[in-house]
């Protein structure tokens, strides 16, 4: 996977075919670490806009809540997965699952942006001169 790039690749992709009841919240332990380390990358990421911070349990799939970061952003998405996946992976504990999404106004993403805040906004280009 290494050669070929594949370890970049998210490991597996998952789309509703029909209307999912999920549960949406914060998690109970805020981690913290994660946060601060995916907000780094993404302020060097000039594509990336937002990112929101969930829990998220979908009973169709998984039989415990994980953590959910959706993203708000535009340019290579596959790349950029790659890239918080593997920070993300370093990040929480064996066993543990962490989802990404990509915030894109409708459906889900709206559910989630409505009940969460982001953690990372990206500075305004006078905020980035002038602090």
């Amino acid at each position: 996977q290494l050669l070929d790039g594949s370890i970049f690749k998210p490991m597996q992709t998952y789309t509703t075919e029909k209307p999912t009841q999920v549960l949406i919240g914060q998690p109970a332990v805020y981690p913290h670490e994660l946060i601060k380390t995916l907000s780094a990358y993404f302020e060097k990421n000039p594509n990336i806009n937002k990112a929101y911070l969930a829990q998220y349990f979908n009973p169709q799939m998984d039989d415990q809540p994980h953590l959910l970061i959706g993203i708000d952003g535009r340019g290579d998405w596959q790349q950029l997965l790659g890239d918080a996946g593997m920070i993300a992976s370093e990040m929480i504990a064996k066993g543990e699952a962490i989802d990404f999404m990509r915030i894109d106004g409708g459906g889900f993403a709206k559910s989630v942006t409505a009940q969460t805040k982001p953690f990372y906004t990206k500075k305004s280009f006078l905020r980035q001169l002038f602090g």
